[in-house]
């Protein structure tokens, strides 16, 4: 239930999250959320997108963003896709080494809860570590 869209910064991983958000609302039986670091893609996507800034709920840390994940979910049952852009961003982490925890139990909330999860995360292609090859878009 997890998709991770990895490349290096300027590589087009927004725009290809944005894409995806837009075609999953246009396909998808439920909602959709898209949480971001920041508000610059607003405009980008559909209207029928449920935008969240990160920023605006304080999430600075992998379990913040896995609470905050998990109340987004309880609060609305109709979630069918989430997109998480600038993931390692959003919980402040330098090392996508250091995710490995996280992913794993985003993609057990997605398993549990029938919620396709796709976030991107910035790093050079080849160099990614062996526990997200498997998510990898």
């Amino acid at each position: 239930m997890l998709e991770v869209i990895y490349g290096k910064r300027g590589s087009g991983k927004t725009k290809t999250l944005i894409d995806a958000a837009n075609a999953a609302i246009k396909d998808c039986s439920g909602d959709v959320v898209y949480i971001d670091d920041d508000n610059r893609c607003i405009l980008d996507l559909n209207h029928g997108i449920r935008f969240m800034n990160a920023k605006e709920y304080d999430i600075m840390t992998t379990t913040g963003l896995r609470g905050f994940i998990c109340g987004v979910l309880a609060s609305d049952y109709d979630i069918k896709e989430v997109f998480i852009d600038g993931f390692p961003k959003i919980v402040g982490c330098e090392s996508v080494d250091e995710l490995q925890e996280t992913i794993e139990k985003i993609n057990e909330i997605g398993k549990k809860h029938t919620v396709k999860m796709t976030i991107s995360i910035s790093g050079e292609k080849g160099g990614e570590p062996d526990f997200i090859k498997e998510y990898i878009k």
